[in-house]
């Protein structure tokens, strides 16, 4: 059986460099720094106690109110979705998507349009991208419903 032994010979070489340098003080003091220091909290400050603190400077509004704030920001910002949305009609009604549906690096398109138009003409228009944004939300309010009908489960009855 061979025998271990934690005994080695280490052989240095030591290089001296041609230019040399001492640290200066402000160094060799940073070098020799342990990191400790004192820890002083920040001072304590006062709070307000009592009245000041149990009443709000806000005025609450009544429900009425609030209900007709909500629904004229609410009618105003679909007001603003139909115009950008009519903006963006306006801005890309001349922009066509052309693609070979006969190339099998475009097979997917190919199938989605065959799936949702009925035939592959190779160009997709702002026409058709709208048609398909309006087929997702059917699907999307047919999943909701379908998952309220069955109390939050699809694809099974509950």
């Amino acid at each position: 059986m061979a025998a271990v032994t934690t005994d080695f010979d280490v052989k240095i070489r030591v290089v001296f460099p041609f230019l040399t340098k001492s640290l200066p003080q402000d160094d060799n003091e940073r070098i020799n720094a342990t990191g400790n220091f004192n820890f002083e909290p920040p001072p304590q400050v006062d709070t307000a106690l009592g009245h000041a603190v149990s009443e709000s400077p806000v005025q609450e509004t009544n429900k009425k109110e609030r209900r007709e704030e909500l629904k004229t920001g609410l009618t105003g910002l679909l007001d603003r979705f139909d115009k950008i949305q009519d903006a963006m009609r306006k801005r890309s009604k001349h922009i066509t998507m052309e693609y070979d549906p006969e190339v099998t690096e475009n097979e997917s398109l190919t199938n989605a349009e065959i799936e949702i138009f009925g035939s592959a003409s190779g160009s997709i228009t702002y026409e058709k991208f709208e048609e398909v944004l309006a087929f997702h939300e059917k699907i999307y309010k047919y999943i909701a419903h379908l998952s309220v009908e069955n109390k939050g489960t699809v694809g099974r009855v509950a």
